[in-house]
């Protein structure tokens, strides 16, 4: 149909809620590396997961190389 585009992959990245959890995500990531130093971003991987995160090691490496 003229005039729809295409529908974005996730729309619910965009959401408040989704927004909140990932700066929740990358303030742990930061905190971690400064308490433990140049870990890499699966030993950080494993302390979020130890203490409830669920996340991919994808996801940290990504938030790390920023």
């Amino acid at each position: 149909m003229p005039g729809i585009g295409p529908a974005p992959i996730d729309a619910s990245e965009d959401s408040p809620r989704h927004l909140m959890m990932r700066s929740r995500l990358t303030a742990d990531i930061i905190e971690l590396a400064r308490q433990y130093g140049r870990y890499g971003y699966r030993r950080i991987t494993a302390f979020l997961r130890n203490v409830g995160w669920t996340v991919s090691k994808k996801r940290v490496e990504r938030i790390c190389r920023c």
